[in-house]
């Protein structure tokens, strides 16, 4: 089954003229998620900032994408038609476009989303660096939850995953002491033997103390495993 494709915008001068040359969004998968995403994008990249599900539903007609057990185009239409609605009421003033149940339209420039616009890229495009590339998704996603999550308590949060930033203890047991200290919790490392690798999936840490400042505080945990697209 086909996978989602980056699309690229570039300009090549050829006898003195440029010309936009597209490397076209292929086809998602048939589950509802992917599928709203490849719509989400589509309104993204297309020139009139808007896509449907008729779009949707010529694309799934014309790549035979629902095979058996994946539902019916009956079904699978009002289900994407859910999920667009659902991150609609979830986001709400953050969400980047309008959606009246049929047609998807891009509110302002993508510019004005840049959170949205990031995590459904993410999800659409995976987690996979190439050799020596110098973005990495996980990680930037990573300082994006803290910033989230800092602001969603009203106090600090600390990224905690490897590698390691801003003079944060690289070594694992000196980096649990390390938060310990920082969060005002706990007693530190107490393990004799370590199991776990250099951050043992724990990626955001975030807490809000009480105006007293004594122990007991509200505190978030943030924990992920990514894996590979496919």
């Amino acid at each position: 089954m086909p996978t989602a494709s980056k699309k690229r915008w570039s300009k090549k001068k050829r006898k003195g003229r440029a010309r936009a040359e597209v490397i076209v969004l292929s086809a998602p998968t048939a589950d509802g998620i992917s599928l709203a995403d490849w719509l989400e994008i589509c309104a993204l990249i297309s020139t009139d900032r808007n896509s449907s599900l008729g779009d949707l539903e010529r694309l799934l007609n014309r790549f035979s994408i629902l095979q058996t057990g994946d539902g019916s185009l009956e079904t699978k239409l009002p289900e994407v038609a859910f999920e667009l609605q659902r991150r609609l009421q979830a986001a709400a003033d953050a969400y980047p476009f309008n959606f009246d149940g049929v047609r998807l339209e891009l509110k302002g420039t993508a510019e004005q989303y840049p959170s949205y616009v990031f995590c459904l890229c993410v999800s659409t495009f995976k987690w996979e660096n190439k050799k020596g590339a110098k973005a990495f998704p996980a990680r930037m996603f990573e300082h994006l939850s803290s910033f989230a999550a800092k602001n969603f308590l009203q106090g600090d949060s600390i990224r905690f995953a490897a590698p390691r930033e801003d003079g944060f203890p690289s070594e694992f047991r000196v980096a649990i002491d390390e938060l310990c200290r920082r969060v005002g919790e706990g007693a530190g490392m107490k393990a004799k033997k370590l199991k776990a690798g250099q951050d043992d999936t724990l990626d955001v840490v975030a807490w809000r103390d009480f105006p007293d400042k004594r122990p007991g505080k509200l505190l978030l945990f943030e924990s992920a495993v990514y894996t590979s697209p496919g």
